[in-house]
């Protein structure tokens, strides 16, 4: 499973301010809140972990966000912080360990469990922006960071209407390649699961690639999404995502998707998040800050 360095070891000592606010029963750890006046508009980044793993592993990238730095590109005018959650069946919220596994784990459901957990994860989400204001009492905004798991949370997440911009950690916008592929490793016919078992018509109305940029063009437009992967993957191979982000960046560089996206490959890395990783999501935030700060807005593509 992939760790969460921080991008500055430093930071490791440096205090970090944290509460836990309750949502509909659901406890929210908030970071970085008590920095800011009361009713001041904030800025929220939501992290959101990996399987088989609690909302605690993703403090490193909140640190990173979060704390002071030397670096003067670090700088923006946004009043941050960061909100995390433990996953559905997950953390505090476990009830069947057994499907958190993969097939090769002896969990004969694992792609009805993982599409459904994490497709729970961004209806929490959902509710979370919704009421994430009404509760702190003052505008927020909101943006999502996921890792694994949640990096394929994190693709459904752009489509959520209160989300302005996500980062994606060696996630995967196209659920069928990546389990088809996974099923061939494990022996299994994963074809049973999407077409006998009806998760196939769930994926097709949720999934990013199975809705295809035409279905994208309204939820996506205006918002911002950038993709971290690992170039040697094998858990979520690059290859599953790259055919998918191949019609994004081609969409928005003909101007028929306004969407503001980059695509990142890291050679020699594995399914993990590197302090490379989170140095490049901390420039991109600052750079998306900054485009806020000034109220400027369009499409460009890398």
């Amino acid at each position: 499973m992939p760790f969460t360095p921080i991008s500055d070891p430093t930071l490791l000592q440096s205090p970090l301010d944290t509460q836990t606010l309750y949502i509909s029963g659901l406890p929210i750890k908030i970071y970085g809140l008590s920095s800011h006046p009361p009713s001041t508009p904030l800025t929220c980044i939501h992290l959101l972990h990996g399987r088989q793993q609690t909302h605690e592993s993703m403090t490193g990238i909140a640190r990173s966000l979060l704390l002071p730095t030397t670096t003067p590109s670090h700088s923006h005018s946004q009043a941050l912080i960061c909100a995390a959650f433990d996953s559905r069946n997950h953390g505090i919220r476990k009830t069947s360990p057994l499907a958190n596994e993969s097939w090769s784990a002896g969990n004969p459901t694992h792609a009805q469990d993982m599409f459904s957990i994490y497709h729970g994860n961004v209806e929490d989400l959902r509710m979370v922006t919704e009421y994430l204001g009404v509760y702190l009492r003052r505008p927020v905004r909101h943006f999502a960071v996921g890792l694994s798991l949640g990096g394929h949370a994190a693709y459904l997440a752009l489509a959520l209407p209160r989300v302005e911009g996500v980062v994606s950690i060696v996630g995967c916008p196209d659920y069928r390649r990546l389990m088809a592929g996974r099923a061939e490793g494990s022996g299994v016919d994963v074809r049973e699961a999407f077409e006998g078992a009806g998760l196939g018509e769930i994926v097709g109305r949720l999934d990013p690639a199975a809705i295809g940029v035409e279905g994208l063009r309204e939820v996506w437009k205006g918002k911002r999404l950038l993709a971290l992967s690992g170039g040697v993957d094998r858990l979520v191979p690059y290859a599953c995502s790259e055919p998918f982000l191949t019609e994004v960046k081609g969409a928005v560089g003909r101007g028929e998707l306004e969407l503001d996206v980059k695509d990142v490959v890291y050679e020699g890395v594995g399914h993990d998040c590197t302090a490379e990783m989170v140095k490049e999501l901390v420039r991109w935030f600052v750079a998306c800050f900054k485009d806020m700060d000034g109220g400027l807005k369009g499409s460009s593509v890398l």
